[in-house]
């Protein structure tokens, strides 16, 4: 069923978004960020945020919150659709990924295992300590992005800042 129509570009359409002076980047980033705020913030999520259900748009208004320019100068949105696989995301798992991704960012284990009891992904006489020591140690291993297109396996102490994909701002606020 069709609600409205959305007047935009598929964000799948890289070729039209750059035609129309779109920066990819910047729009990626924006992605990013939007789908961290549903998440940890607004305790909302899209089970199904592919490019064929990402449009970017003019903006409704100048004004509208956290307008970013193309190259063309036009303020723009990016707009959602397909809510059939949507879900929320509950106070206590939101605080716990928080934490977990603050562990990532300032590469410290402990936060990151404690992030995990918070949202009771441990049993509960887990040995906190042998886990640190492990996710320390490289046993605990993590993809990012290796620069040039793809990913690499890598260990908590071993990755680059943002290397997971994510600016690490403001989430402890």
């Amino acid at each position: 069923m069709v609600q409205e129509y959305v007047d935009g570009i598929p964000a799948r359409h890289l070729d039209r978004l750059e035609d129309a002076g779109h920066n990819r980047v910047v729009l990626a980033r924006r992605g990013a960020h939007v789908a961290w705020q549903m998440a940890l913030e607004d305790g909302f999520f899209h089970a199904d945020p592919h490019p064929g259900n990402l449009f970017v748009e003019p903006a409704a208004s100048a004004t509208e919150q956290e307008d970013e320019q193309g190259a063309s100068g036009m303020p723009w949105t990016l707009t959602f659709v397909d809510f059939g696989m949507v879900g929320r995301v509950p106070a206590q798992l939101q605080a716990g990924m928080r934490e977990g991704f603050l562990g990532l960012a300032a590469r410290d284990p402990r936060r990151i295992v404690e992030s995990f009891q918070a949202v009771d992904m441990l049993l509960p006489n887990a040995d906190l300590d042998l886990l640190v020591g492990a996710t320390a140690g490289g046993e605990f291993r993590m993809y990012t992005n290796d620069g040039a297109g793809g990913f690499r396996s890598t260990t908590v102490n071993d990755a680059a800042p943002g290397a997971a994909g994510v600016e690490f701002v403001d989430l402890d606020a």
